[in-house]
C-alpha cells in the first residue's frame, strides 16, 4: 500500500524498477515535485535490491516474500531518516544509517538516490 510503481517490475519479482514511497503520516514532508508526502525511489536503489531478493532461491513464493520483507525494511529505514532530516534545510543528505540501511536522500528533489543494506557490503 505504500509503494506506487512508476516502472515495470524486475523479472521474477514484485519489485518495481522505480516507485514512489508513501511516507508515514507522522512525517511532515512535502515532496516539492509532487506536492505529496512521497519520495521517489530510483533504480540506483532497486538495482541493489533486485539481486539480493533473487539470491539463494528460485521459489517464486519465497522470492515474493523476501521482496516484501526487504521493501518493508527499506520503508521503515527511510521513514526513520525522514523524521530527522525533514526538519532540516532541503538538500542532499548522504551516508545516513538507519535500520541497517545506508541511505542517500535528496529532500530538495524528493528522491532516495542510494540505499543499501549494510550486510550486502560483506
Amino acid at each position: 500500500d505504500y509503494i506506487v510503481p512508476k516502472a515495470k517490475n524486475y523479472d521474477y519479482t514484485e519489485i518495481p524498477a522505480t516507485f514512489l514511497l508513501v511516507l508515514d503520516e507522522s512525517i511532515e514532508y512535502t515532496n516539492p515535485i509532487t506536492n505529496t508526502a512521497v519520495l521517489f525511489t530510483n533504480s540506483n536503489v532497486t538495482d541493489h535490491i533486485e539481486p539480493y531478493v533473487l539470491s539463494l532461491t528460485t521459489e517464486p513464493e519465497v522470492i515474493n516474500l523476501k521482496g516484501q520483507l526487504i521493501l518493508e525494511s527499506y520503508r521503515a529505514a527511510v521513514n526513520e531518516a525522514m523524521k530527522d532530516i525533514s526538519i532540516l534545510e532541503p538538500g542532499r543528505y548522504e551516508n545516513l544509517n538507519y535500520g541497517g540501511w545506508e541511505l542517500g536522500i535528496n529532500t530538495k528533489e524528493g528522491v532516495v538516490f542510494h540505499a543499501m543494506l549494510e550486510e550486502w557490503r560483506k
